[in-house]
C-alpha cells in the first residue's frame, strides 16, 4: 500500500501482544488509547520470569512511551 502512497493507520484499543504487535509497528500512523492500549512482544509474566522485574503494561509499552 505504501507504493501507492496510501497511508496506513492502526488503532490500538487493548493489548497487542506477540504477533499482533507487528501490525501497528508497520503502520504509518498509530492511535493508541491512553492507559489501555499497549504494544509488546513479551507479556508481563515473561518479563517477571526472565528479568525479575515487576512493571505495569503502560510502563512496558504504553501510549505514553510511543506518543512522547
Amino acid at each position: 500500500m505504501s507504493s501507492k502512497n496510501i497511508t496506513q493507520v492502526a488503532v490500538v484499543m487493548e493489548s497487542c501482544t506477540a504477533g499482533a504487535a507487528y501490525l501497528p509497528t508497520m503502520a504509518d500512523e498509530n492511535v493508541i488509547v491512553r492507559n489501555i492500549g499497549t504494544i509488546f512482544l513479551a507479556g508481563l509474566p515473561l518479563i517477571k520470569a526472565a528479568a525479575g522485574e515487576v512493571m505495569s503494561a503502560e510502563d512496558l509499552r504504553g501510549a505514553k512511551l510511543y506518543c512522547s
